[in-house]
């Protein structure tokens, strides 16, 4: 149960700083604002960190499956957990470019106030993305890291 709050909270905060970010985005302006900039690229970007998770999670796998055979080891929590992640991965490239298609298709229908609320929204999106993309590979390498030191005791 604590986990799972503990997971909350920490989603809470992602959201936070990224709507802090987006805010702060904003305001410097269509030319220079750096995260906009971000998110003509975004899709290309995730997909090319999915890909690279992808080959992290390859090398997880073989050192589970020698973490398994030397210890005797349950790892169907792990790759439960490889999964959901996936998952997550994927549903944040969806939810991209669905913002992105859409803010592209209201742009001229809609009011210059609107579209500032709009352009912080993905901004926010894209500054999620990232950081939670950005955080997975980083918990994946510590982990693959701790494994192959544990096999190699």
């Amino acid at each position: 149960m604590m986990n799972r709050v503990n997971q909350i909270f920490r989603y809470i905060g992602y959201f936070s700083l990224s709507l802090l970010i987006g805010w702060f985005s904003n305001y410097s302006g269509d030319k220079t604002d750096f995260i906009l900039q971000i998110s003509h690229n975004i899709i290309p970007l995730l997909v090319t960190i999915l890909a690279f998770y992808v080959t992290i999670l390859a090398l997880i796998l073989k050192e589970l499956v020698v973490f398994k055979n030397q210890k005797g080891g349950n790892i169907k929590d792990v790759l439960h957990s490889m999964k959901k992640d996936l998952i997550i991965e994927m549903s944040l490239i969806f939810v991209a470019f669905l913002c992105y298609t859409v803010r592209g298709a209201i742009s001229s229908v809609i009011s210059t106030e609107c579209m500032q609320w709009i352009t912080i929204l993905s901004n926010s999106v894209t500054v999620f993305t990232f950081i939670y993309f950005l955080l997975l590979i980083f918990d994946s390498i510590v982990g693959l890291w701790n494994l192959i030191e544990e096999n190699n005791k």
